[in-house]
């Protein structure tokens, strides 16, 4: 405070006091989501029994593609003359109905058993999906396995394959069925086979 003297006035000046410092601290109130991780387990798939070729004769395949949730009616396709359900039609394409063979043996060797995987993740999420290349444990000589064109069919019947984006639901579940493709030649023998490939699922 100062006081000066203007032709024997006496002013007063005065400068206000602060009231707070010149620095503050806001709070930050911090929120989210702890996303579900996603879960995938699979039952085993059972390919449709094939017919190995004559020497001579030309490769056969059987291709398993799979309905949304039943077995029952599955796509089973075979080239060659590799139908063991072709009620006397060598190059039949598809099984039979009335094939006595397809009515004496389980089922899953005519239909095809197929792969079910069941997944689980955060509601209403989206995952990619990779398909990885088959393989036979062990190898054998004249018999290849692979995925096939569509191996794989979604719960709502939508056909799946390498690098499609898939939805879950509401309830954070979903659903794929997975088949595949054999083919023999000749040279193979007719014996049991077994093999295995990866379904891979990420969010997207």
């Amino acid at each position: 405070m100062k006081r000066l003297l203007l032709g024997g006035v006496s002013l007063v000046l005065g400068m206000p006091l602060a009231l707070a410092d010149n620095t503050d601290t806001g709070s930050v109130s911090v929120g989210g989501t702890i996303v579900a991780p996603l879960t995938a387990s699979a039952s085993p798939l059972v390919m449709p029994n094939l017919v190995r070729p004559s020497t001579g004769e030309p490769s056969s395949s059987v291709t398993l593609g799979c309905h949304a949730t039943t077995d029952a009616t599955n796509t089973v396709t075979y080239t060659g003359n590799g139908n063991p359900f072709a009620h006397g039609v060598a190059a039949a394409a598809n099984p039979s109905a009335m094939s006595v063979n397809k009515a004496s043996v389980a089922s899953n060797l005519s239909t095809g058993q197929c792969a079910g995987i069941t997944i689980g993740g955060e509601a209403n999420y989206f995952y990619k999906v990779v398909i990885g290349l088959p393989v036979l444990t062990p190898a054998l000589t004249g018999v290849t396995l692979a995925t096939g064109g569509s191996p794989c069919t979604d719960g709502l019947g939508t056909a799946v394959t390498n690098g499609d984006i898939v939805q879950l639901s509401a309830a954070g579940a979903a659903s794929l069925r997975c088949g595949a493709k054999v083919t023999v030649t000749a040279s193979s023998t007719a014996t049991s086979y077994a093999g295995s490939y990866a379904v891979t699922i990420t969010y997207d």
